[in-house]
């Protein structure tokens, strides 16, 4: 029931029929960023790690269970995570997916 969840979840807010706040946005932003090389160029763009669908995983508050990236975190505890892996959001992953750039 979870999985069900997190894919209606997913997928409304990929197609934007839930508005994200940009703290979230940049989440599924590092999402793609780290899964791009690896899932979305399966023919099926499925993750590699756990076998969910990409790109509406990404946008689901669900961790991914093959330990890619952890559940969508709030604000704060979103800026301590960036701050603690000193990572950098590159938002160029996800819109070429978004935008069927591939």
């Amino acid at each position: 029931m979870d999985n069900i969840k997190a894919f209606i979840q997913g997928n409304a807010r990929l197609y934007k029929l839930v508005a994200l706040e940009s703290y979230q946005l940049e989440q599924v932003a590092y999402r793609a960023q780290i899964c791009y090389q690896s899932c979305y160029v399966d023919a099926d763009k499925s993750c590699e790690a756990c076998g969910c669908s990409v790109p509406g995983k990404w946008y689901a508050s669900k961790a991914c269970k093959g330990n890619k990236y952890p559940d969508m975190m709030d604000e704060a505890s979103w800026i301590q995570y960036k701050l603690d892996n000193e990572l950098d959001i590159n938002f160029g992953y996800l819109n070429m997916v978004l935008d069927g750039d591939i």
